[in-house]
Order: structure tokens, then sequence, then C-alpha cells
């Protein structure tokens, strides 16, 4: 009976009623309150729903069976293939739909329905996938922010590099777990180009300049991500040498720093050789091994003196660095085997170039090492001010007499009041105690009545003519008037 109803008022209503009626349906079938109509029939009333021409209400059956499982899979796959405005809620909750549809409804969705997929609870690999192959702008945005969404590394990746990668993309890929190295590098990239660009397009620095800039920025973030994650060196390695960032120039800075990890998986990769072997190169006393590895590698050979000195100091430095930073001692160790080097001798471009750029880490070195020194004197000379402080006592208070008018009480210190009455030699009966807040022990302060007048006394004794001048002003017009005449 329910179901003929249901039949008719489908087949003439208008799309507002059908919609109202659908969401009665889908809520008796749900409720299991449909009594004796027979399920095949049922069902054939609910299918039927799915060919209706109004939007609004497909939708409304779309709604009903988003969460549910216990519903025919047939009208689940229907409805996530329709309209994105129909199907994204059904996409983004339903429990039916498998990696296998995802992934092909990925393939052919578009838009909402995209960014529905992306939202899901629980979004595999596999469908990250196709979501990063299908998708840009929001759609990436979607996924990144979905802390269940299980994106591989090269996907991650992908979406690092992409041209569309804006600003709230780049802080939700970091704000992720685990984010690996080359991600963080892709990134580092973007902004470092993207900020250089703006400074030399509006005007703001040359375009020299600006290279050389955005090459250092580069090189010395490439050095601080790979000593920050080092269990991921040698796949960022590899990430390196492929994007064509692994130059004899990040080998060299990674040596100046300290970094020799660096150096020998950077040997491994361009060598060719095992790890443990170039490792082992490395610690060796050989100067020809150590050479001949670095040409197999294919690293200029001006640079082999300057760099294999710079390993030898290296060895021999007692600490380790900051990830970003430089050390002294390797630097001029570095620049010194370059000043004698044959190729600087001769003047050769390149050596030239190379000791310009030693001259320029070593300035870089020297300015960070004085900036820790001092950061270090200002800590200490705060920790002993703070202790200076903590161990006397507040200063005293000057209590003022009544009838002084136009001054107020303030705090004035015991060795001020000691100054204060040797030079002016008071008589004991002018004194007055000041209580100190250590005991019940008191200091003597003169009055500032009988030091006032013991001034003026003095003033009239060498200056007669001033005898009869007011001592101080009684008005701003008062104090221009006293202040020129007293100044003639």
């Amino acid at each position: 009976m329910i179901i003929s109803s249901f039949f008719s008022l489908m087949d003439d209503a208008a799309p507002k009623v059908r919609a109202e009626a659908v969401a009665v349906l889908a809520s008796a079938y749900l409720g299991k309150a449909l009594g004796a109509e027979a399920p095949d029939e049922v069902e054939a009333a609910l299918s039927m729903v799915l060919d209706d021409p109004a939007l609004e209400v497909r939708r409304v059956l779309a709604i009903a069976f988003a969460e549910q499982r216990d519903v025919p899979r047939h009208i689940i796959l229907s409805l996530a293939a329709d309209q994105p405005e129909v199907s994204a809620l059904l996409i983004a909750r339903s429990p039916l739909l498998a990696d296998a549809d995802l992934i092909e409804l990925a393939r052919g969705a578009e838009g909402l329905a995209l960014v529905a997929i992306a939202l899901r609870p629980q979004v595999s690999g596999a469908v990250c996938a196709a979501l990063v192959a299908r998708g840009a702008g929001a759609i990436h945005l979607a996924l990144v922010r979905n802390s269940e969404a299980e994106i591989r590394h090269d996907d991650l990746l992908h979406i690092a590099q992409m041209p569309g990668c804006t600003s709230d993309i780049r802080e939700a890929i970091l704000a992720r777990r685990d984010v690996p190295a080359t991600v963080r590098h892709a990134l580092m990239v973007q902004v470092a180009r993207s900020l250089g660009g703006f400074a030399q397009h509006g005007g703001f620095m040359p375009e020299g300049r600006n290279a050389r800039m955005i090459d250092d920025t580069i090189r010395d973030a490439t050095i601080s991500i790979a000593a920050r994650q080092p269990a991921e060196l040698k796949a960022f390695i590899a990430y390196l040498r492929h994007g064509a960032f692994l130059t004899p120039a990040i080998i060299l800075r990674s040596v100046l720093g300290g970094h020799l990890d660096f150096l020998a998986h950077a040997l491994a990769e361009l060598s060719e050789l095992e790890l443990a072997r170039v490792r082992g190169l490395i610690r060796g006393r050989s100067v020809a091994a150590l050479s001949a590895l670095f040409r197999r590698a294919g690293l200029p050979a001006f640079l082999e003196a300057a760099l294999i000195d710079a390993v030898r100091a290296a060895q021999a430095q007692p600490t380790t660095l900051p990830a970003d930073g430089l050390s002294l001692a390797v630097i001029q160790a570095a620049e010194s085997a370059c000043i004698q080097s044959p190729q600087v001798l001769a003047q050769e471009e390149e050596s030239i170039r190379l000791l310009a750029l030693l001259r320029r880490f070593e300035a870089e070195a020297a300015r960070a090492q004085s900036r820790r020194i001092a950061d270090d004197l200002l800590t200490r000379v705060r920790k002993e001010r703070l202790e200076l402080c903590a161990t006397h006592a507040p200063m005293p208070m000057l209590e003022m007499q009544p009838d002084l008018p136009g001054f107020a009480t303030g705090p004035a210190s015991v060795e001020a009041f000691e100054m204060a009455e040797a030079i002016t030699a008071v008589p004991e009966h002018e004194e007055i105690s000041v209580p100190c807040e250590q005991g019940e022990a008191t200091r003597s302060a003169s009055k500032l009545k009988t030091l006032i007048a013991l001034w003026r006394l003095e003033s009239e004794q060498r200056h007669p003519e001033l005898a009869d001048q007011p001592l101080a002003p009684a008005n701003g017009d008062a104090f221009t008037d006293w202040e020129i005449r007293g100044a003639a």
C-alpha cells in the first residue's frame, strides 16, 4: 500500500513534494517500518529515485544513505557517480565504498567529489595517489590537511613540487607527521625562488646579487635539512643528485661545516661505491686514495687540495657544530691549501673563484663565532646582575617633611645619603633617622631644608648681588624671568 502510494505520488508531484516523499520512504526503510511490503518492491521504489530528474530529490536519498551499511550497494554506487551536488556528502561518509570504488571515482569525478574523497576518515595510499594524479589546489589542500590520509612520500613530493603549491598547502604539509627531507627541500626551494623573484622583479635587489642570495640560501638550507634528518640521508642524497642539487659547491659546504657523513653519502652516490668503503677511504691517511675517490666521483681537480685539507681539519674538530654552522678552523685549512695550490698561483679563474668563496665563508664563520661569544657574555652579565639584585636589600625610602610643598617621596640609596653627609657636615640636632629594612639600625640623612639653607648661604657669600633674588621660580613665567636675570 505504501509503495503503491509512493509510485503514484512520484509520477506527477512537484520536485519539493517528491523530495519529501523520498525522505519519508528512506526513513521508513532504515527504521524497518514498512510492514508487509515486499523487499523487492521497496528496492524498486528506491532505485526509481535514482532516475528522478530533480537534483534535490536524489540528494535527499544520498543524505539519508550516506552513513548506512545495511542499504543496497548498487544504490550507493549510483549515487556516488551522480553529480557532485548529490554525491559529495555520500562519498565523504559512506562505509560501503571500497578503495577500488574510490579509485574509480577519482579517475572520473571532478571538483567537489574529489575533495569529498580526500576528506574521508581514512584514505589509503592508493586512493591518495589517484587523487594526487587528478587534482590540484583545493583537492591537494584537503588531502594534506587530512591527518588520516596515508600519503606516500613520492606523492607528497609531487604535491610540493607542483607550481600550484600555495602557502596554505606548504603549511599543511609541514604540519603533518614525519615529513621527509626531500619534501622539506622541495618546499624550501620553492619559497627561496619565489622570494628571490619578488626581490628581483620588485627592484629591491640586482640580478647578480639576487642569484647569489638564492644559491646561498638553498645550499645552506640543504645542509641543515640533511643534518637534522640523518636517517634519510641516503634517499635524500639520491634525490639531490636527481634534481641536480648535488653540486661540488654543496659538497664543499658540507665539509666546511664538519658534516662528513653528508660527504660520505655524496661520494658513495657519485662514485657508485659501497658506503662503508667510502667511509674507510675518508678516515684513511692516504692523500692519493682520497684524490682518486674525488676524481671517480667527478669532482673538479682544482677542488681536491682544499677539500682534502678541509676533511682532515674537520676530522680533528673535538665538537659537533650546529646543523647549519661553519667551522672557522676548517675553512682556514681549506683556504691555506687553496692559496698554495698551483692553480691559484697561475691565476686560473676557477681557483680564484674558489678562494673568493672560501674568504666569504671565513667572514661568515668569524661573524657567527663573534655573535656566539657576545651572546654568551650577555647571558653571563644578565645572570650576574640578577644574582646581585637578589643579594642586596631594596633601597630605603626617604621620608620627606610635610612642611616642604612641591616635593614627593622617592627612592634614595644609602650611598647617596652617606655622600651628602660627608659633604655638608650638618649638626647633629639637624639630623633625622631613616629606617633600614635589614634591621633596627638607622642611618642619618640631612634635612632637605637645611641643605638648601646652607647652599643659599654659600651662594650669597660668593655673589652678594644675588642676595635679594628669589631662590626658585613660583610658576612658569617667573621661571623664565628668574633664569634670565640669574644668568645676567
